[in-house]
């Protein structure tokens, strides 16, 4: 995740997304032959090429192994407890800037972010996403229609499905250049 990758650089050497959070993919036939498809789709793409066919052969090991689920390892265990903030010797105030649109990925890298008493939400109420993501379509058996399945769903997530953030200083104009922006972030 690159928030934690970020967040680590600028904060904190060790940092987790969250302790006790896990990431189950449901080791169907289907989703693990989609799940095998993307390795070809994304090759061009190294780091997230090389996630992808561990997750894959994860996926069809359990499948294999008439397991329902493929239980991503954790990626990195620190120290600290669920309820401990991290503590950084970054005092420099940071304003993370959160769109309408802030959704998935968006969304864990301010959990990560918030995790900092100097980091401050400027801008517009999140987007809310679920705990089931990462989906495919699939045919219905009748032909007449697609269903959406999920691949893998959020364990012990922090964030509630369905949760979103509320901005610390809200950002009403109309204009959202990354010049007005910064024009009024200056001023704060």
């Amino acid at each position: 995740m690159k928030a934690l990758r970020y967040c680590s650089a600028l904060f904190f050497k060790t940092l987790s997304y969250s302790q006790n959070s896990r990431v189950w993919w449901r080791a169907s036939k289907d989703n693990t032959n989609y799940v095998k498809s993307l390795i070809d789709v994304i090759k061009d793409q190294p780091e997230v090429h090389e996630l992808i066919k561990e997750i894959a052969a994860g996926m069809g090991q359990s499948l294999e192994n008439n397991k329902p689920f493929y239980i991503e390892e954790l990626q990195n265990k620190s120290n600290l407890s669920e309820s401990t903030l991290p503590v950084s010797d970054f005092k420099t105030q940071v304003y993370v800037i959160v769109t309408p649109q802030c959704a998935s990925a968006c969304l864990d890298a301010i959990d990560v972010f918030k995790q900092f008493s100097n980091t401050q939400l400027f801008g517009a109420p999140s987007s809310a996403d679920s705990l089931y993501m990462d989906v495919r379509l699939a045919d219905l058996p009748s032909g007449l229609g697609k269903v959406i399945v999920p691949n893998k769903v959020y364990v012990n997530r922090a964030r509630g499905k369905g949760d979103y953030y509320k901005p610390d200083i809200a950002y009403n104009d109309i204009d959202w250049t990354t010049d007005k922006l910064l024009e009024k972030i200056k001023l704060l």
